[in-house]
């Protein structure tokens, strides 16, 4: 076993387990794994110590062969089944029966590969597939608007009680600001500190908690008047924020809960007022109030918002700008009301799209859903969504992706009479296809194949100037499967047929 250095979290850790030297080399030298954030952090002969080892350190993804000295790769799989280890498994094995396949599968492993028939593009892609998914569940998890049920560093049991003696009561959550950026201005003790001031002298206000993002305040009546106890309310937070900007030049945002009794338990109540105060996010408005009518599904209907951005990605590859930003702006108006509290599933969605329009870059997706996640407003995110689709795509290629546009088109100009395809370019380069198709389109302004179609058009038409070949058989020395195709395409860029251009 050979360890390498100790796990982070800015690259996608993989670990190899094969008992044959010759494989393991072979697996370590096909895949440029820097290049795609690749780490790989161990290799193993041995099923005991590769076990040992995944324990103590698991790696996010195991390369595991099924025949290894020691516990075997089935004992493995079952056991990182069993506990539950956070590892995704892809099974590499000389066996091709299906019965072990199907004991793979049911014990979790992602995909099974038959060696003989393995290619560095099958295992890079399905490498990469896994990586995705890892960094689309990140965002789910760190996105800041998440609800954390746990994040209360000061909860004060004595002011909830004398809440919870009262007729009625409401709760406000809200944060404070820095200008217009969601970063708040300042730590626990000063927000507290001048919060307690400010209410010091009015009984029926206490604040309950602090909590990692914001403050809750509750405001306790005996009136049986609801609508003096909002304008109390209403007068409150109207107070709150003129202080706030007088003497921290900052905005704050308020979400309010419904009035509500001595039966409605604290979490129920800040439940509503942090949902209130979500719908700023698409509103706008400083203060947000809970009603029935507010009450919204926590599920995005994903299939129009991922059809456009699959219509935006198409669009990037066309390199037609104008096309993109009209497509984002139809993005932005399909938002419906629905998601008023769903900025997570939002940054999601567009986070998804700029790991992948990024070529699996996570520096710059890493960079850039920082930045939106201190939007406070969809507005915000749509602008900066703009200007991050416009600064990638007036982006000039970097002097390693510019000299591979150039191997990618130099393959073709000496391979064109051979039937390319983006599988055997993939194989050639150590690249995936989708990266190849966009790397040539933005060096060179055209589409890969149109290029290779041009190529070949090139080449018929010296053969038919300066040799007496057959048409079908130009057609079959230039790489076309058909004389059809070929006089299909001759004349769609010449204008001509190709009987008609030699007789000219």
């Amino acid at each position: 076993m050979k360890a390498k250095k100790a796990f982070d979290s800015h690259t996608t850790k993989i670990v190899i387990a094969e008992d044959e030297l010759l494989v393991r080399v072979g697996l370590k030298s096909i895949i440029p794994w820097e290049k795609y954030n690749l780490e790989l952090v161990s290799e193993f002969f041995n099923g005991d110590e590769l076990l040992q080892y995944i324990r103590k350190y698991p790696p996010h993804i195991l390369l595991l062969d099924i025949k290894l000295p020691g516990s075997s790769g089935l004992d493995i799989l079952k056991i990182i089944h069993d506990e539950n280890l956070p590892i995704q498994v892809i099974v590499i094995s000389s066996w091709d029966d299906c019965y072990t396949m199907k004991q793979a599968m049911q014990l979790g492993a992602y995909e099974y590969i038959h060696k003989p028939q393995m290619t560095s593009t099958q295992l890079l892609e399905m490498i990469l597939k896994i990586q995705a998914q890892l960094l689309h569940d990140n965002i789910r998890s760190n996105s800041r608007i998440c609800k954390d049920k746990n994040s209360l560093i000061d909860f004060n049991i004595e002011n909830w009680l004398s809440v919870k003696c009262a007729n009625s009561f409401v709760l406000i959550y809200f944060t404070v600001h820095k200008n217009d950026k969601m970063e708040n201005i300042t730590t626990q003790k000063t927000v507290t500190s001048f919060i307690q001031e400010f209410i010091s002298a009015k009984k029926e206000i206490s604040l309950v908690s602090y909590m990692q993002n914001g403050c809750t305040l509750s405001v306790f009546s005996n009136d049986v008047s609801e609508h003096n106890f909002l304008k109390k309310i209403s007068l409150l937070t109207n107070t709150l924020n003129a202080n706030f900007k007088r003497f921290f030049n900052a905005k704050s945002i308020y979400g309010i809960s419904k009035t509500c009794n001595a039966d409605v338990s604290f979490q129920q109540a800040l439940d509503q007022a942090q949902q209130a105060y979500a719908s700023h996010f698409f509103s706008e408005k400083i203060y947000s109030y809970y009603s029935d009518s507010q009450i919204v599904s926590n599920c995005v209907e994903h299939s129009q918002f991922q059809e456009l951005l699959k219509k935006i990605h198409m669009a990037f590859q066309q390199r037609n700008l104008e096309n993109i930003l009209m497509l984002i702006d139809q993005f932005q108006l399909a938002v419906p009301s629905e998601i008023n509290n769903n900025k997570e599933e939002l940054l999601y969605l567009i986070g998804t799209f700029l790991y992948e329009m990024a070529d699996n870059q996570f520096s710059f997706y890493n960079d850039c859903t920082h930045e939106l996640e201190k939007c406070g407003t969809f507005r915000e995110v749509m602008n900066l969504f703009r200007c991050i689709i416009q600064g990638w795509y007036d982006k000039p290629l970097d002097k390693e992706s510019h000299s591979t546009a150039f191997q990618i088109k130099n393959y073709v100009d000496k391979n064109y009479y051979s039937d390319i395809s983006l599988i055997a370019l993939s194989e050639e380069l150590h690249l995936t296809s989708s990266y190849i198709s966009r790397l040539f389109k933005k060096e060179f302004g055209i589409n890969l194949f149109e290029y290779i179609t041009e190529v070949r058009i090139q080449s018929a038409k010296d053969l038919l100037k300066s040799t007496d070949f057959k048409i079908y058989e130009i057609a079959e020395r230039i790489g076309f499967k058909s004389t059809i195709n070929f006089n299909y395409a001759f004349k769609r860029i010449t204008g001509i047929s190709p009987s008609k251009y030699r007789d000219n």
